[in-house]
């Protein structure tokens, strides 16, 4: 319970990192947006900071939306099943999730690999490019754990039949967004 409720904590944080970037690349695009109306010439390389900032957007946030259960679901069949059934479609919903995890770390880990062997950069800025597939990387990892966390939590849930042992730091959302 500590262990999860500390990995919970951590992925809040990491979220306000996520909600920084995201301030800073909209003043960035904001300022550039202003300097190209005034000056007629932007920030040079605003494309690639931008889209640097977009990876610590994204996949620092995976972990945190799956914690918080803000992710996309279509509750029409669903809502209609006997509870029993609806807890056992999410465990195997989970399981999936999970392995799809494991695919995305693979992933992650390989392109994070290829990326530093090769030494690629940025086009205009030659800002290295292999930090940044390390955060896709870290990003992944934390989805995954989020998932296998996920699975454990729903398992328990099925086998105890109580549903707030693990809702000790962020409080889950029950409601399809």
């Amino acid at each position: 319970m500590i262990i999860i409720g500390g990995i919970k904590k951590f992925t809040q944080k990491i979220f306000y990192v996520t909600t920084a970037a995201l301030f800073v690349m909209m003043c960035f695009i904001t300022i550039d947006v202003v300097l190209q109306i005034t000056r007629g010439s932007g920030i040079l390389g605003n494309f690639e900071i931008v889209q640097i900032m977009m990876v610590f957007v994204i996949y620092f946030a995976f972990g945190y939306a799956q914690f918080r259960n803000r992710h996309i679901s279509v509750d029409l069949i669903r809502s209609r099943l006997p509870a029993v059934i609806r807890k056992i479609i999410d465990i195997l919903i989970s399981i999936l999730c999970f392995a799809a995890g494991i695919f995305m770390v693979r992933a992650g880990y390989t392109n994070m690999i290829d990326v530093w062997n090769d030494g690629y950069v940025t086009a205009s800025l030659r800002i290295p490019l292999f930090p940044f597939y390390g955060i896709v990387f870290f990003g992944c990892v934390v989805l995954l754990i989020a998932f296998g966390i996920t699975v454990v939590e729903r398992v328990s849930i099925l086998v105890t039949g109580k549903e707030d042992l693990f809702k000790d730091t962020i409080k889950a959302d029950s409601e399809p967004v």
